[in-house]
């Protein structure tokens, strides 16, 4: 892996842990005490801190190395996305419905009609 995919990794783990423990670049840089734009280049990716900080920034997420520089794949979905999959699941489900009410007629239909062949057939016959 090269460097800058290392960054770019690190850069994307961090923003997204950052995010998902409500916490901000301002929160990071006054925690390991160092500038704004230091925090920002780990932050996306330009730069990437040494070890010992590295680790300093484990401790204070309460997380693992590897979750910083590790590649996570990781699909979330958003609410568009989760949104458009319910509709599509009441699609579905509503398609099921109309499958077993036609199902359902048809069968209907079939026995009304059947009694109907059967009794004239019976006419017929007799």
């Amino acid at each position: 892996m090269s460097d800058d995919e290392l960054k770019n990794i690190f850069g994307k783990n961090l923003s997204r842990i950052l995010k998902e423990q409500d916490k901000t670049q301002a929160d990071l840089y006054k925690y390991m005490k160092v500038s704004f734009a230091t925090a920002s280049n780990w932050c996306n990716g330009i730069k990437i801190p040494r070890l010992d900080k590295i680790q300093s920034i484990c401790n204070w997420l309460n997380i693992e190395k590897s979750d910083l520089l590790e590649q996570h794949i990781k699909k979330e979905i958003d609410d568009s996305q989760k949104d458009r999959l319910f509709t599509y699941w009441k699609a579905l489900n509503s398609l099921q419905q109309a499958q077993e009410l036609i199902d359902s007629e048809t069968e209907s239909n079939y026995n009304m009609y059947g009694k109907k062949v059967q009794a004239t057939l019976d006419r017929t016959i007799m």
